[in-house]
C-alpha cells in the first residue's frame, strides 16, 4: 500500500515543480520587463556621419525641441597659453574652445585660455549651415573641493568647472544628426585638411536668399499666368514649391 501512495505522489510532484518552475519565469519575465521600463532611455548615439569623411557622428534618438537639453552636462578643461606652447601634434587641439566670458571666470586663468569640453562639446561634428546645438551660457558649475585656488599645491590637480550644459537651437527629429557651430575660423585654420573652397555661414545664407528668390519668381510666374498675381500662397505651398527648387538644383 505505501508503494502505491509513492507512485501516486510522483505525478502530484511533478505537477506541482512545473507550476513552481512556470511561476518563477513568470516572475522573470515581470522583473526584466520592469526593469527594461525604468531604464533610461537611448536619447544620443554614435554612428557614422552624414558628412562624407568626417567619421563618427551623434545622433539624437528622440525628438527634441529647440531650447532643450541634450545629453549630460560636460566636464571642463581649462588649458592655458596653447599658443605658446608645442601643441601642433596635439590630438585634442582640434577640440579646443576658445574661454571667453561664456565660461566666466575662466578667462581669467591666463593671458590666452582655451577650453576643453569633454562630452558633448567634442564628439559633435560641426557644419556651418546645418548646426542645431551649442552650449549653454554662463551655465557652467565651479567646485573646488575645498582648496584655496592661490595656497593648496593640489588645486591644479583637477578641473572644478563642471556642469556645462548643450541646448538645441532648433527643433530636431528623432534619428537626425547633431551639429555644433565651429566658426568659420575653425575650418579657414585648417585650409591644408579642408581646402579653401569650403562654404562659410556667408556663403549659406547666400544660397539661402537665392533659393528664395528663385521661388519668389516661380510663383509670381505661376500666379501670372492663372491671372491672379496677388495670391501671396500658403506657407505650406511655399515650402512645397522651394523643395521643388531644391531637389532641381539637386
Amino acid at each position: 500500500m505505501a508503494k502505491c501512495r509513492v507512485i501516486l505522489l510522483l505525478p502530484r510532484l511533478t505537477l506541482l515543480v512545473w507550476l513552481l518552475c512556470l511561476q518563477l519565469q513568470s516572475s522573470e519575465v515581470l522583473v526584466t520587463a520592469a526593469a527594461a521600463e525604468a531604464a533610461p532611455q537611448c536619447r544620443l548615439y554614435l554612428a557614422e556621419s552624414s558628412v562624407e569623411g568626417a567619421g563618427l557622428g551623434v545622433f539624437s534618438a528622440v525628438a527634441a525641441e529647440a531650447g532643450e537639453q541634450l545629453g549630460h552636462p560636460d566636464l571642463l578643461i581649462p588649458v592655458v597659453d596653447s599658443a605658446h606652447g608645442d601643441y601642433e601634434q596635439w590630438l585634442a587641439l582640434a577640440y579646443l574652445w576658445l574661454a571667453t566670458c561664456d565660461f566666466h571666470p575662466m578667462q581669467w586663468e591666463a593671458e590666452q585660455v582655451d577650453v576643453l569640453l569633454m562630452g558633448l562639446g567634442a564628439a559633435v561634428n560641426g557644419h556651418m549651415a546645418l548646426f542645431n546645438v551649442q552650449y549653454k551660457q554662463h551655465a557652467l558649475h565651479t567646485d573646488s573641493a575645498g582648496l584655496h585656488r592661490s595656497k593648496d599645491p593640489g588645486a591644479g590637480a583637477f578641473s572644478y568647472y563642471h556642469d556645462q550644459p548643450h541646448i538645441a537651437t532648433k527643433p530636431i527629429e528623432a534619428g537626425a544628426e547633431v551639429f555644433g557651430n565651429y566658426g568659420d575660423q575653425w575650418f579657414r585654420s585648417r585650409e591644408h585638411r579642408f581646402g579653401s573652397s569650403l562654404p562659410d555661414q556667408s556663403d549659406y545664407a547666400s544660397a539661402d536668399q537665392l533659393v528664395q528668390s528663385m521661388v519668389d519668381l516661380l510663383w509670381h510666374e505661376n500666379q501670372q499666368s492663372k491671372g491672379n498675381e496677388t495670391n501671396p500662397g500658403t506657407p505650406q505651398e511655399m515650402e512645397a514649391l522651394r523643395q521643388d527648387v531644391l531637389e532641381l538644383i539637386r
